[in-house]
């Protein structure tokens, strides 16, 4: 089921709503200014996953005091606990300069948060290493794969069997 998509990434519901995707695209970041806007913008996209009504945080936002919306976005975080997400960056183009891992790393954090596991995706054995040092810096319990397959198994080995969630 397609969620939410941006030049950079798509995000979609899969294996009876079990895991989330988080794919990256082919396209490459043009400016410092598309890093933080793009990480900002799925960081929403993330924060509204988990909750029985998906569009309790769309509309006009400036409505709302600072303490539901924080409220709004704890209850997702307690919805993502039944799921596994599934980053795929394959696709992506390769990159390490420091303004780029700046960016990355809170948006790491706060996309990962809550999520019953993590698991990464990537092409290349120094994709492999990068992202493994990311986890090691971040202290996250991701882990990483080549394999698609295995991938999956490691997310639905955790993950209830439960079917699609009650609207």
């Amino acid at each position: 089921m397609f969620l939410w998509k941006s030049l950079y990434y798509v995000l979609t519901m899969e294996h009876d709503h079990r895991v989330v995707r988080l794919a990256r695209t082919a396209e490459p970041f043009a400016t410092a200014q598309d890093i933080e806007s793009s990480f900002g913008e799925l960081t929403q996209a993330v924060n509204r996953i988990g909750s029985a009504k998906l569009s309790v945080l769309s509309g006009d936002e400036s409505s709302r005091s600072d303490i539901e919306l924080e409220e709004v976005l704890r209850l997702n975080r307690l919805g993502r606990a039944r799921l596994g997400l599934l980053v795929d960056v394959r696709n992506g183009p390769s990159r390490n300069d420091p303004e780029f891992e700046d960016s990355l790393r809170e948006a790491r954090r706060q996309i990962f948060d809550g999520f019953r596991r993590v698991a990464v995706l990537v092409r290349t054995e120094a994709g492999m290493l990068q992202i493994q040092r990311y986890h090691r810096e971040d202290g996250a319990p991701a882990r990483v794969f080549h394999d698609e397959a295995a991938a999956l198994a490691y997310l639905e080995s955790a993950v209830p069997s439960s079917r699609r969630p009650p609207p």
